[in-house]
């Protein structure tokens, strides 16, 4: 989970105020400019003047290409405001934050079963800088739960399914899984659940990640991190409101997998489905042009099979019996397993149509085309 804030509380914490005016570099302010918001008067209309301040630098660091304009109402924070409010500065943060919630408390705050609201919430969505559209999902019907670190950063859940956003739920089913947090007494479940995208081979599936980050920055507005675990690679989705969200409309395993969530999706969100399932699972042979995805849940395969058959991709399922060998697979089928191929033809109708998403099947493609 990446925070897109430029300073973060633990980083205020215990400085001096030459320290903390070196942090508020960051965005452009000079020792004087901070001098001047915080000799005022502390008051609601000082958190008001010194959190356009923030927001005025940081629209100047968008300019300069340096900060997404979507996280900008990220940077409004109790500890960003906080750290300018508090004057003398004696590295406080807690109180300092504690003279900033005083302030705003009462004037935003509101309940929510499925939103943890909080009063900088309030004020970013008052100051404009709010570039997410939870609430707007809740009023659609969505069901999920969104956390404060939802709000603050601004995550965007789709109103509409359409091919990419059909690629991330495709390589969802087939890499993630989800991670529960221990809840404290009287917590929404909702904030115990998270994402997690796991692959077995880091070098053969870092493009593949790649891929997948690029979608949930654009589709999603979240930021993650692609990290190597031993020989494996994983992308930790820490927005309580994408994994709820993702496992509420795509339950991610075998046991509630229902093949009506996927056939009453869009032609188009379908072939994203389609696309990423096969990016993550499917299995090239070096020197061949075809794909092939195994799967012990036949109902999945024989999903993915309609779709393809739908849109003209030549395609068949087949078995591999118990302890028999396959090429495809690192040791003998430990049971009987199902063998979904995507046959030459329907590889170069892929590649035609962009629908090969992993750069590994995209390079081997072009080693036989020459």
């Amino acid at each position: 989970m990446t925070n897109s804030t430029l300073i973060t509380q633990e980083e205020l914490k215990d400085t001096s105020p030459a320290e903390r005016d070196l942090l508020y570099q960051r965005y452009g302010f000079s020792p004087g400019d901070i001098q001047v918001l915080a000799q005022a008067k502390n008051n609601l209309e000082k958190v008001h003047t010194i959190s356009k301040a923030i927001i005025q630098k940081s629209k100047e660091l968008n300019e300069q290409g340096r900060l997404d304009n979507r996280k900008i109402g990220s940077q409004i924070t109790l500890a960003t405001i906080g750290g300018i409010l508090r004057n003398p500065w004696d590295g406080k943060v807690k109180y300092a934050t504690t003279n900033v919630r005083s302030f705003l408390s009462g004037r935003y705050e509101k309940h929510h079963p499925n939103m943890q609201l909080t009063s900088t919430h309030g004020l970013r969505k008052e100051l404009g800088v709010y570039s997410g559209n939870l609430e707007s999902a809740l009023n659609e019907g969505y069901d999920f739960y969104a956390s404060e670190y939802d709000l603050r950063e601004s995550i965007v859940l789709p109103l509409s399914i359409g091919f990419k956003v059909g690629v991330v739920m495709g390589i969802a089913k087939a890499e993630a899984k989800m991670v529960s947090i221990k809840q404290k007494p009287g917590e929404n479940s909702g904030k115990s659940k998270y994402l997690q995208f796991c692959g077995s081979d880091y070098w053969n599936e870092f493009g593949l990640y790649k891929v997948l980050d690029t979608l949930l920055k654009t589709e999603f507005n979240y930021c993650g991190d692609i990290t190597r675990e031993n020989n494996g690679i994983s992308l930790h989705v820490g927005s309580s409101a994408i994994s709820t969200w993702i496992c509420g409309r795509f339950p991610l395993t075998d046991q509630e997998y229902n093949p009506t969530q996927i056939e009453t999706l869009s032609t188009e969100a379908q072939m994203g489905y389609f696309s990423g399932y096969a990016a993550a699972k499917g299995k090239v042979r070096e020197g061949r042009k075809l794909i092939r995805i195994f799967s012990r849940n036949e109902a999945l395969l024989v999903s993915l099979e309609n779709i393809a058959t739908n849109n003209g991709i030549p395609i068949r399922i087949s078995i591999v019996e118990k302890n028999k060998n396959c090429p495809f697979l690192d040791t003998a089928a430990t049971s009987d397993t199902y063998c979904l191929s995507i046959l030459s033809g329907g590889v170069v109708m892929m590649y035609n149509q962009k629908l090969l998403i992993n750069p590994e099947h995209l390079s081997a493609y072009s080693k036989v085309q020459k």
